[in-house]
């Protein structure tokens, strides 16, 4: 078998095979030299480094805490932002886990 000439494109993280487990992988195609090349959309890795920066920086008992007054502001007049608020929080919550999240609110008297 001939070696092929390394290509930028192709041989980038965003051409690996979707995993078993990701049925919700997305593709798209693109031209490159010529020819159709179908790329996988990459993971949000903001989202993970978001949650490595938060569970470097806080305690589990400070994500719990500032889920907790996440969740008791009052609706502003922007519903966009209410949207992202709620998306923080259930990012939030989502660090910790529903029952570690629960017991730590009970235990912040929360």
């Amino acid at each position: 078998m001939k070696n092929r000439k390394k290509d930028p494109v192709v041989d980038t993280n965003l051409c690996q095979p979707p995993r078993c487990d990701d049925v919700s992988t997305r593709t798209y195609s693109v031209d490159h030299k010529g020819r159709k090349v179908k790329v996988t959309v990459p993971e949000n890795e903001e989202t993970n480094v978001l949650a490595e920066a938060l569970r470097e920086n806080l305690s589990p008992e400070g994500v719990a805490a500032i889920a907790a007054h996440l969740q008791a502001l009052h609706p502003s007049k922007d519903k966009s932002a209410d949207r992202q608020v709620v998306w923080f929080h259930d990012f939030l919550v989502g660090l910790l886990g529903d029952d570690e999240y629960n017991r730590l609110c009970d235990e912040l008297g929360f």
